[in-house]
């Protein structure tokens, strides 16, 4: 597996294992380990041999912001899961300068009858396809293109 960047910034291939902990008021219920060099892919597979091996489904899932993924969140409201995940941009996101950052979407108003956003500058910003992505999971992820139509609108 491909380890962290020490201080000397010399990441290496090492043999290696990934741990993951299930733990349930202070007491831990169920170990896994596996090559999944991140922690996003090993969410769903920990959670499905859980449930294979005790026979329980937690219905509260808290995790840091390693596990986050839009194939989790999915996996987790089919389960009917809430997810308690930390975003992983969460305190990017309290900085002004992320706030003030007018060409970032989470800043724009969204006008869902058109499926477009406006921009603080009264752009209208129009989606003009959408590109697949596939993850090593196999998951799909349908997200829009980079390149956007931006028309001036009447306000």
């Amino acid at each position: 597996m491909r380890m962290k960047e020490d201080a000397m910034k010399n990441g290496q291939l090492k043999p290696a294992d990934n741990i993951q902990f299930g733990v349930d008021s202070e007491y831990v219920v169920w170990i896994t380990a596996g090559q999944q060099p991140t922690d996003t892919t090993t969410l769903i597979p920990f959670l499905e041999s859980l449930k294979e091996s005790i026979g329980h489904v937690y219905s509260n899932i808290v995790t840091d912001s390693g596990y986050e993924s839009e194939e989790n969140y999915l996996y987790l409201e089919k389960n009917k899961q809430l997810a308690y995940i930390k975003p992983s941009n969460y305190e990017q996101r309290k900085t002004r300068k992320y706030i003030a950052d007018i060409g970032r979407r989470e800043n724009m108003l969204y006008d869902e009858e058109n499926d477009s956003y406006i921009c603080r500058n009264q752009k209208k910003i129009i989606k003009i396809g959408t590109r697949r992505i596939k993850s090593k999971t196999g998951y799909i992820s349908k997200k829009p293109p980079i390149p956007v139509k931006i028309v001036q609108t009447g306000h």
